[in-house]
């Protein structure tokens, strides 16, 4: 999760950037502010420095720290941080990569000739080989400062080598900014150092969160730079990353005078053969998430043990003509888990992106059928229902738009953007990082990380939640988000209490997670 050092509210809507909108940050400080590059470069080394102090420091006993320094910028704040741990009075090594490459003058050239002028040891890679590479295998701890955001394709020859040897080693690994090797097209399999922790600078970096890339970050912490916040403020984004109290801001309390039908009726259209335990799943978690009402329509052939086993949930046949029939009684819909396939779930799916605006989540087999009707109206885009939300992991959205999983895991950007502004749903990526796309390629990014979550059911349980919220009455986008960060912070609660748990031991902490954020809005439980 990312650590904010500078924002005090109790929300944010924090802008993600690539690499061209943070330089452009960097330079209009020092033109417009006439700040100092060599100051700016200052401020940043001290962060981090104070950051490691503060929160690193006191866990580890770190008795030789390595500072791996390249070519540009990001060997310059390493270099600077050197010098600060030197000064500190820690056991301070600089490996230098590509020294007669800095140019005379540069913040980064100045800070390496502070370093030399200081006496701080520095070795020349190039020309230290076999001492470098002991100094890696031996440090407690490693800066990692050889490249930053801006490198262009995939390391080679020195920096590739360097970077299989950091992975190798035990050491405490810090990257500054992102991990070497990690740049804006980053591809998974390009080399890249795998850090314990990354000290991202001024905003977060959009490479850091990219599926493939985020497993190489560790925890991810932001300082800043004295970046007037002006300039972080204003930079043209439509990334931003997603804040776990923004739920505080998009749910309401239900008054005290509400009644079920008056906190909506969700149907769930869910469930098959073999396949019960999702339709269970998804309808309790949209019970558990301020609906009101939630009806199941499900398979004849599953009906009555489904019936008799739930309790707080109404359970029907799922037949076309009464399906259409009853969707002036609903406030949302879910269409999926555990559905199957037959022709005329494909047909009531397609009745519902046409004959009504109220809201939808597709899930599972509902992505499947939504892909033969895609296929079958092809120009016919968008859809008429402005209010569609889909829940696919990446192998189900790599079938959906027919493109390789490992492309949308190393970017999915480019692939969620166009396919909900052509169709005019809602994109929620599923992932370890989950990404959030509206049809107006609006992308919202959450840094959820938590492996518990993998487990069967779990997608069956955020439709749930999702649906249950559209029903209450919040809107598509942030029922989106608020289902994401709902789903994650519960499966974190239950994690805590639990250990690695199965999907249904979830279901107790989603009313948990939405009663806090009830009371942290109005500081009271109804």
């Amino acid at each position: 999760m990312v650590e904010s050092k500078f924002h005090s509210s109790s929300w944010q809507i924090m802008k993600i950037v690539n690499s061209e909108e943070m330089q452009v940050i960097d330079s209009k400080t020092q033109k417009e502010f006439e700040y100092p590059a060599l100051l700016l470069m200052e401020n940043a080394a001290i962060n981090c420095y104070n950051y490691l102090k503060k929160n690193i420091f006191p866990l580890y006993d770190f008795d030789k720290i390595l500072f791996i320094c390249g070519k540009g910028n990001n060997g310059g704040d390493a270099f600077a941080m050197a010098r600060h741990h030197f000064i500190e009075g820690y056991d301070t090594t600089i490996i230098q990569i590509g020294q007669d490459t800095l140019r005379e003058g540069t913040a980064a050239a100045i800070n390496f000739k502070l370093c030399k002028n200081l006496g701080i040891k520095i070795l020349n890679f190039e020309l230290d080989k076999e001492e470098s590479f002991y100094q890696i295998k031996n440090s407690n701890m490693i800066i990692d400062g050889i490249s930053g955001t801006g490198i262009k394709g995939s390391f080679k020859g020195i920096e590739a080598e360097i970077c299989t040897h950091i992975n190798e080693s035990s050491s405490f690994v810090c990257s500054l900014d992102v991990p070497s090797g990690i740049g804006d097209d980053y591809k998974s399999s390009y080399p890249s150092v795998n850090a314990d922790l990354t000290i991202t600078i001024g905003l977060p970096k959009i490479s850091l969160y990219y599926p493939s890339a985020r497993k190489h970050c560790g925890n991810i912490a932001l300082v800043n730079a004295a970046f007037p916040s002006s300039q972080l403020d204003s930079v043209n984004s439509n990334i931003t990353l997603i804040d776990k109290n923004i739920i505080n801001r998009y749910i309401k309390s239900p008054s005290a005078w509400c009644y079920k039908n008056s906190r909506g009726h969700v149907s769930v259209f869910a469930g098959s053969k073999g396949k019960s335990g999702a339709a269970v799943l998804c309808s309790k978690a949209a019970l558990k998430s301020l609906a009101g009402i939630v009806t199941l329509f499900t398979d004849a052939d599953i009906y009555p043990s489904l019936a008799s086993s739930l309790i707080s949930v109404m359970v029907d046949t799922f037949l076309l003509s009464s399906a259409k029939n009853n969707i002036d009684n609903s406030d949302s819909f879910i269409l999926g888990p555990g559905w199957g396939f037959e022709k005329e779930k494909e047909d009531f799916l397609e009745y519902l992106l046409e004959a009504t605006n109220k809201p939808v989540v597709l899930d599972a087999d509902a992505l499947t059928l939504l892909s033969a009707i895609i296929e079958k109206r092809k120009i016919n885009m968008p859809f008429n229902n402005k209010n569609c939300i889909i829940t696919p992991h990446p192998g189900e959205f790599a079938r959906l738009i027919k493109v390789g999983t490992e492309e949308i895991m190393d970017n999915p950007a480019p692939f969620i953007k166009q396919f909900s502004e052509k169709t005019g749903v809602i994109t929620v990526l599923k992932s370890h990082v989950p990404w959030i796309c509206n049809n107006k390629g609006n992308i919202a990014i959450f840094d959820s990380m938590n492996p518990a979550l993998a487990t069967a059911g779990s997608g069956d349980i955020l439709a749930g939640i999702i649906g249950g919220l559209l029903a209450y009455g919040v809107a598509p986008f942030e029922a989106a988000i608020s289902g994401v960060v709902i789903h994650a912070k519960a499966g974190k609660k239950c994690y805590k209490n639990k250990g690695f748990f199965t999907s249904e031991e979830v279901l107790e902490y989603i009313p948990l997670i939405i009663k806090n954020v009830k009371e942290d809005c109005n500081g009271k439980i109804l």
